[in-house]
């Protein structure tokens, strides 16, 4: 089974703070030996999360994808590469070693998937000051 740990983080930006959520997919296990799960994970490039939050007045209702980080080999051994999105182009990017190339979004979900990279889209209810 994966395990998903969904992670918030406050990074500055051009706003006093960007708010992202980092999720991991829990890849690798012990089972007497150190392995790591290569399980293909479909996950949303948007995510809305009014369902998940008990609270009415929340500002931060939808999260959109924006990087992928994605691990490529075993526990003894392996390569990093990451997706990220240009947004202000809506194109996504594959970044290996010095390496930069353009890629479909359809490429963006892989069984390589390790780091979720989401930054929130600020929602304002209607009525609220803030």
């Amino acid at each position: 089974m994966l395990m998903l740990i969904l992670i918030l983080v406050l990074l500055p930006s051009s706003e006093p703070f960007q708010i992202v959520s980092l999720i991991s997919v829990h890849r690798f296990y012990h089972d007497g030996w150190w392995r790591k799960r290569q399980t293909y994970v479909d996950f949303p490039y948007s995510m809305d999360v009014h369902n998940f939050t008990p609270v009415q007045d929340q500002r931060y209702l939808t999260y959109n994808l924006y990087s992928v980080s994605n691990h490529y080999g075993t526990m003894e051994g392996g390569h990093y590469t990451a997706y990220c999105k240009n947004t202000a182009y809506s194109k996504w990017y594959k970044f290996d070693d010095h390496e930069v190339s353009e890629i479909s979004s359809s490429d963006v979900s892989s069984g390589a998937a390790y780091i979720l990279f989401y930054a929130a889209v600020e929602y304002k209810v209607p009525g609220s000051k803030s």
